[in-house]
């Protein structure tokens, strides 16, 4: 009749009253202890049930998903497209599996794990292709979604689920909070950098001023689209960056090289309006086809910001400064993320510690190890 389960560290009921599925927070830790009071509020939670004392039970909102998410994404005016598309693709991928007309306030903890695990064993072109009718000729493909993609889908959909909660739709929040894993950090080296730039020069002369303004300035992608010369101060030399994410402007330093880089690639007359010419995201995926063209490594724009911090940070730059540069909230944003330590640097550094100390201690007083 109810069941004692365990939502992050905290212990929760589950009970049935009338074939209606209800649970609430016991307030208590998961602990051996707190597990032994759990099971007599459970006994206490069955008696008043048999009894007919039922608790005050909540009323919710009825909405549908299709009407609740054409709520929610008015509330993300003024974001950027790519955040908007991110909602939607999540959103999608829900509404695919449990229909547009389901009732928020029925998604439960199990529909989610059936969720997560219909998202696991459900090709990419199923999700993507869904609307269309296949071909007789085209062949399935049965590529499951990526662990990453998953906890992508989840994040957003979360979001959802919580302005769903503050709306009284539902009393908790049935997707869990996904840790994102922690992806590879792929930096590309001084000298490959050089030989992309020469060659980009070579081939397209805007190409080359849009992949080199990212790799000097680390910015990313929609905030170098947004750059204007009007938010670039020559005298103070200072560039002001509108931050879509954190919906503020932040400034960053125009030091020698990138003053010089803006003057000389762009004639006076052309120094007003955008930097760049090009209108989104999509319109930079030239530079994903230049690589493969080329014989590159595959690199993403993103990967030009996460390589131009670390070059900052392997040069000695501190962890508060790389905060600033970065322009993020958190500083363990910058160390989870963009911190890549080069082992060569630092054991170079060790092989010169452990020299200077062999050379200035005398035999007699080096530290011993057993």
């Amino acid at each position: 009749m109810a069941r004692i389960f365990s939502r992050g560290k905290t212990l929760w009921i589950t009970y049935s009253i009338h074939g209606k599925q209800y649970r609430e927070s016991l307030g208590l830790r998961n602990t051996r202890e707190n597990l032994q009071l759990a099971k007599k509020l459970k006994l206490q939670k069955e008696a008043d049930i048999l009894n007919g004392r039922f608790p005050e039970i909540k009323r919710v909102k009825k909405k549908s998903l299709d009407v609740a998410f054409s709520d929610f994404i008015k509330t993300k005016e003024g974001r950027s497209d790519r955040t908007i598309e991110a909602y939607q693709y999540s959103f999608d991928r829900l509404k695919t599996y449990l229909g547009g007309s389901y009732e928020v306030n029925r998604v439960n903890d199990e529909t989610v794990k059936a969720f997560e695990k219909w998202l696991r064993f459900t090709s990419k072109k199923y999700l993507n292709k869904k609307k269309n009718v296949e071909s007789s000729n085209e062949k399935k493909v049965d590529t499951e979604l990526s662990k990453n993609t998953i906890e992508f889908i989840f994040r957003h959909v979360r979001i959802f689920f919580e302005y769903c909660k503050k709306q009284k739709y539902i009393e908790i929040n049935p997707f869990p909070r996904k840790e994102a894993t922690a992806k590879k950090i792929n930096i590309i080296s001084v000298e490959e950098q050089e030989m992309i730039l020469e060659q980009l020069r070579k081939e397209n002369k805007n190409q080359y001023k849009a992949i080199n303004l990212l790799i000097m300035t680390g910015f990313r992608s929609g905030e170098a689209l947004r750059l204007k010369f009007e938010d670039i101060d020559f005298k103070r030399n200072i560039i002001y960056v509108t931050n879509s994410k954190g919906k503020r402007t932040d400034e960053f330093p125009l030091y020698l090289e990138l003053r010089e880089f803006l003057l000389t690639e762009w004639k006076e007359e052309e120094r007003k309006g955008k930097v760049l010419k090009y209108k989104s995201h999509d319109s930079l995926r030239f530079f994903e086809g230049f690589l493969k063209r080329n014989g590159y490594k595959h690199y993403t724009l993103h990967e030009l910001r996460k390589s131009f911090l670390t070059l900052l940070a392997n040069a000695g730059l501190s962890l508060f400064d790389l905060q600033i540069i970065a322009r993020h909230r958190e500083v363990k944003t910058t160390q989870k993320y963009y911190l890549k330590a080069e082992m060569d640097r630092i054991g170079n550094r060790i092989s010169d510690v452990i020299s200077i100390t062999k050379n200035i201690t005398p035999p007699e007083k080096r530290l011993k190890i057993a």
